[in-house]
């Protein structure tokens, strides 16, 4: 009866590990896929800034600079919305609205070169985030399958 009582229990943690696991892979996955959202406006922005910077065309900064400021908010939004188990991706994308910030006052200012520097300042940063979801992700994964495929 101590066995029977004993491997339930450790079939109860082994369970509990594998939700964890499970659980952790969702968060991951959902978070690339936002974040992939917010790495697309950015690269879309940064095109559309360099095109305004090689036109010479200073009227159309501010647009972006509103653009650079929606991307940010949402940056922040999403960096405040990972939970504590994603402290670098969590960094990463904080360094990313940080150079945002940078962009938006750089275009403000119809400074198309600088702009553009900051843009790929928090598009590096951003990458940096989803590399570490996507190692968490892994992580999580394999852990699972270690679950699944563990024999008793």
């Amino acid at each position: 009866a101590q066995n029977l009582a004993e491997a339930a229990k450790q079939i109860a943690q082994e369970l509990a590990k594998a939700r964890a696991a499970q659980q952790q892979a969702a968060a991951a996955s959902a978070a690339l896929a936002a974040l992939a959202k917010i790495i697309e406006a950015e690269q879309a922005l940064e095109l559309e800034t360099v095109k305004a910077t090689a036109q010479n065309a200073p009227a159309r900064f501010a647009a972006l600079a509103a653009s650079q400021g929606s991307i940010q908010k949402d940056a922040t939004a999403f960096k405040d919305s990972l939970d504590a188990s994603m402290p670098e991706a969590a960094q990463s994308v904080g360094q990313a609205a940080a150079a945002m910030a940078d962009s938006r006052s750089q275009l403000a200012g119809a400074k198309g070169e600088p702009a553009r520097a900051a843009e790929q300042r928090s598009i590096d940063k951003l990458l940096a985030a989803q590399q570490s979801l996507g190692t968490m992700l892994q992580q999580a994964q394999e852990a699972l399958g270690q679950y699944y495929y563990q024999e008793w």
